[in-house]
């Protein structure tokens, strides 16, 4: 089974297929990739009401924490700002993205992100009815993407060699630890090379690294070396 076998058209199927073998680390992870990924992509414009960009962050950075640590609470505010004089997202989205940060542990459900890519449509979109559905495509097909940076291509992942971690003086393993810590994306190459001078030959697993798909906190390759998978 093959990146090509997973439903291609709904995010949140295939979410379904793969969220129950990692527990809600993972779901809450895609989360936080997926609110970074639009708030990397806004455009230009202030809505009248909303919430910063610094206070999403905050949001999406507790959330991360909480994904790590599950018994610490989301260290959210109970309501969004009355108001923000930097605000970069309106209202309702910031509230809905507020919801797929924070969901309660022990509840998580796959149709809970069944809106994300119709709200990356909406608020990165023209606006114009014309343009609504290719932008919906566009976004599903991105969630789509960032699915797969967490999860995998395939059920049947790679095995890591131990030794691979402890090569050189744990360069493998320092590395997927600066990434993953730091969000220093762009080291995935890096590690690739680090991983094929340990001895991994692993063609998709190296390819992965070396790629241009989306990474994120999460990413398979990262937590299969970090031992989170």
């Amino acid at each position: 089974m093959d990146a090509g076998d997973w439903p291609a058209v709904s995010p949140w199927g295939l979410l379904a297929t793969v969220a129950g073998r990692y527990g809600e680390r993972k779901p809450r992870l895609l989360a936080c990739a997926w609110c970074r990924h639009v708030l990397d992509r806004l455009p230009p414009g202030r809505p009248a009401r909303g919430v910063s960009r610094d206070w999403l962050c905050g949001v999406i950075t507790a959330a991360e924490h909480v994904a790590d640590s599950p018994d610490i609470p989301p260290d959210v505010p109970a309501r969004l700002p009355t108001a923000d004089a930097a605000a970069v997202v309106s209202t309702t989205p910031a509230a809905q993205m507020v919801g797929w940060l924070t969901f309660a542990p022990g509840t998580f459900e796959p149709a809970l992100f069944e809106e994300m890519p119709a709200l990356a449509a909406r608020v990165l979109g023209s606006g114009k009815a014309a343009d609504w559905y290719p932008e919906f495509e566009r976004r599903q097909s991105e969630l789509n993407a960032l699915i797969l940076e967490l999860f995998g291509p395939h059920p049947d992942l790679p095995q890591i060699d131990p030794e691979w971690r402890t090569w050189n003086n744990g360069d493998v393993l320092n590395l997927a630890k600066t990434i993953y810590d730091d969000h220093r994306f762009d080291l995935m190459p890096i590690l690739a090379d680090a991983l094929e001078e340990a001895g991994c030959a692993d063609h998709l697993m190296l390819m992965h690294c070396r790629g241009a798909d989306p990474h994120a906190r999460g990413c398979w390759v990262v937590d299969l070396i970090l031992e989170k998978m």
